[in-house]
């Protein structure tokens, strides 16, 4: 299905019939190898888990090949491991394919580990934005989500303030 927007790539015939063709298979197997999904290729979606299923769809949207992936809380039904081995890859794949990927999350800590830029909005307006060590520093978010932020390494720790 990933590759329905390409179809046609190897002649009208394929794309007139709904026939894959040889660029079609290797986009999309490399796009379950990249997701690590390539061992649930012959099982029906519907009978996948939830963060299967996640992973699945992101594949798909890898093999369409564009250049811009847009993804909306991408993580949230994958495990912690799912979560980082899916950040690890689409890293990855946007530094060796030179595909920019937007992320939108609410998970601070991931977005510093692995975005390199960041826009951080409040209700709905913008903050800031920028490169991650400019952007997600603890006088801004301490201003934005009135918690105490203190930066241990590559992560941040936060920790509630109490009402003054």
């Amino acid at each position: 299905m990933g590759r329905w927007p390409r179809r046609g790539a190897d002649g009208p015939l394929h794309a007139a019939l709904g026939l894959t063709g040889a660029d079609d298979r290797a986009a999309a197997t490399q796009a379950m190898w990249d997701m690590d999904v390539h061992h649930l290729a012959r099982r029906a979606f519907g009978e996948l888990s939830g963060g299967e299923q996640q992973r699945v769809t992101i594949a798909r949207a890898l093999a369409m090949d564009a250049p811009i992936l847009l993804l909306d809380e991408v993580t949230a039904s994958l495990d912690l491991w799912h979560q980082l081995e899916f950040l690890e890859r689409i890293a990855d794949v946007a530094h060796q394919r030179g595909r920019c990927v937007i992320w939108i999350t609410h998970d601070l800590n991931q977005a510093h580990e692995y975005a390199d830029q960041v826009v951080l909005l409040n209700y709905g307006r913008v903050v800031a934005q920028g490169p991650v060590k400019s952007v997600l520093v603890p006088e801004i978010l301490e201003a934005v989500y009135r918690v105490k932020v203190d930066l241990m390494g590559k992560s941040l720790r936060f920790v509630r303030k109490l009402p003054t």
